[in-house]
């Protein structure tokens, strides 16, 4: 039987009909074992060619493919991601309204420093007669006009998270007509590129994220971040950073204690993590004054002072949370890796770090190595350190690309 990758056979292209803003390369899903099962295959067709466009401001989408047929079974990959994706739509674009803007409320406006445009398409910046900036709007599912925009926007995760699912599974029919009663408890996020050229303004989709607010007792609440995603022509150039942060300002105003994940790549565990230290790291949550770092721009004998790591405690926990609003877990995931970075490099300092990771190691991993021998046992916790310590400077790696964060005056304005 002859088949095709279903992964390169389909690609996505945003499209930009005002004029003005991107225009972003096409590109392709990370996943389509939902459609195609786990080889992620298109079976009995000789070549298939399937664009799925989109609107980047009101993301309206219509699905077009080009299919030959191995033999007169064959079963269109067109009609197979339209019935998989129902309860979205697919359908013609219409004009976009003028004036339009996107939903929800503002809660967070930046640009990112121009070095994170890597060796991708330069990130979009003001010139003479046209200003660029982005912005962060929030609102949750019970806001009609976000249910119908987010609606919509329930076809990606399923080509770029592994295990994406429907948050609202209702019909387009019954959302349109409010004949249907969302989850209230979810609210989304969403990034746009707006671009103002004289009297004209473009908004263009960059990303978004959902967040489900669990009641914790006895008084608070905790978000649960569930779908992250930026688009893969705004990738490493800062945004999921600014995303990440707008969620935490937004759980801080809103009675939130502390946010979590329900599952986790390990690109977006690393990202979440460098997002994290750089916040505490800039407001000195865990320290005793902000941490001051090197910029690559920066002379090489330039010298700083580290502060010191405070002593981890109930009460410290407490007073960081009222500031960065994360997971217990996180919190001393984050303290470790900070506290690594403000070693004095003396052995003995080195040496009480090693022996209380290790001690930390035996408590998180104790159903595991309690059964065993004690040499084995000394072996496996030699081995998970290792380990730890090796995700430590990758995150550390990480983080020092990121340290023009720092700069930005929008990032960690809570």
């Amino acid at each position: 039987m002859t088949s095709v990758d279903a992964k390169q056979a389909i690609s996505f292209v945003f499209h930009n009909t005002s004029g003005i803003g991107p225009q972003t390369p096409s590109f392709h899903p990370t996943y389509t074992h939902y459609f195609f099962g786990d080889n992620e295959t298109i079976n009995d067709v000789n070549s298939s060619e399937i664009v799925i466009h989109i609107k980047d401001d009101t993301f309206e989408t219509m699905i077009e493919g080009i299919t030959k047929p191995a033999s007169e079974s064959s079963i269109d990959p067109v009609d197979t991601i339209i019935s998989s994706l129902s309860p979205c739509t697919f359908a013609p674009f219409k004009d976009t309204p003028r004036g339009w803007t996107p939903p929800g409320n503002l809660v967070l406006q930046y640009n990112p420093p121009m070095s994170f445009a890597g060796n991708r398409s330069p990130i979009s910046s003001s010139s003479e007669d046209t200003t660029v900036v982005y912005e962060i709007y929030h609102e949750s599912l019970a806001n009609h006009r976000m249910r119908l925009y987010h609606h919509q926007l329930q076809i990606m995760p399923f080509f770029f998270i592994d295990t994406a699912s429907f948050i609202d599974p209702c019909s387009r029919d019954s959302v349109e007509k409010d004949t249907s009663t969302p989850d209230t408890q979810w609210e989304i996020f969403i990034i746009f590129q707006k671009t103002t050229r004289r009297e004209i303004t473009h908004y263009s989709i960059v990303g978004y994220t959902t967040v489900y607010r669990f009641f914790r007792f006895p008084d608070n609440y905790r978000f649960r971040i569930s779908q992250f995603l930026i688009f893969e022509p705004y990738h490493r150039q800062g945004h999921g950073t600014f995303l990440l942060a707008s969620v935490y300002k937004k759980a801080l105003s809103s009675g939130v204690i502390d946010t979590t994940l329900e599952l986790q790549s390990p690109d977006f565990k690393i990202m979440r993590t460098v997002t994290d230290i750089m916040l505490l790291s800039k407001l000195g949550v865990l320290t005793s004054k902000p941490i001051p770092f090197a910029k690559p721009s920066d002379p090489v004998e330039t010298a700083y002072s580290l502060p010191s790591i405070l002593p981890f405690s109930p009460d410290l926990l407490e007073s960081a949370q009222k500031i960065v609003p994360l997971s217990t877990n996180q919190l001393k995931h984050c303290y470790n890796i900070i506290r690594m970075i403000c070693l004095p490099g003396d052995a003995k300092s080195e040496e009480e770090f090693r022996k209380d990771i290790k001690r930390h190691l035996l408590r998180t991993h104790e159903e595991e190595l309690v059964g065993l021998a004690q040499e084995e046992r000394i072996s496996k916790l030699s081995l998970l350190y290792q380990m730890t310590l090796a995700e430590y400077k990758l995150v550390l790696a990480s983080f020092k690309k990121h340290m023009d964060l720092l700069s930005c005056e929008s990032f960690g304005s809570f």
